[in-house]
């Protein structure tokens, strides 16, 4: 049994879908892929719901229509000493185990090529943590 977790990092990955139309579909506007933002949040404040407000948070990363957006931190980039600990008790029990008391977190903004409602992404989060104890 651990006594111990630490978050060692927070993985993100956008594989956007690929949109396209034909000259002999009609009535349709051809679709132009859109870019992916995202930026780190330590805070769990949370930007604006657009590009303006994730840009504000100075950590801005932007990738090109259809290209594999990833982003990655480690906690200890992002300033989390501030936490009362970098590594917590589990205390045995998942409902016994300390928390954080402030979340960090990866916010990305995409839009669907056409402006719709449809699936456009699929999404990969990923939480990596170290045992000890």
């Amino acid at each position: 049994m651990f006594d111990f977790y630490q978050v060692e990092r927070i993985q993100l990955a956008i594989y956007p879908y690929k949109f396209e139309t034909t000259s002999s579909v009609t009535g349709v506007n051809p679709v132009n892929g859109r870019p992916i933002y995202s930026c780190l949040d330590p805070e769990d404040t949370g930007p604006g719901p657009n590009a303006d407000g994730i840009a504000s948070y100075g950590n801005l990363h932007v990738t090109a229509p259809y290209v594999v957006h990833r982003r990655e931190f480690h906690y200890h980039q992002l300033g989390i000493q501030k936490q009362n600990h970098l590594i917590l008790a589990t205390n045995g029990a998942a409902n016994s185990r300390e928390l954080y008391t402030t979340s960090a977190q990866i916010v990305a903004l995409g839009q669907s090529p056409d402006f719709t409602a449809v699936p456009f992404a699929s999404v990969v989060y990923t939480i990596h943590y170290v045992f000890s104890g």
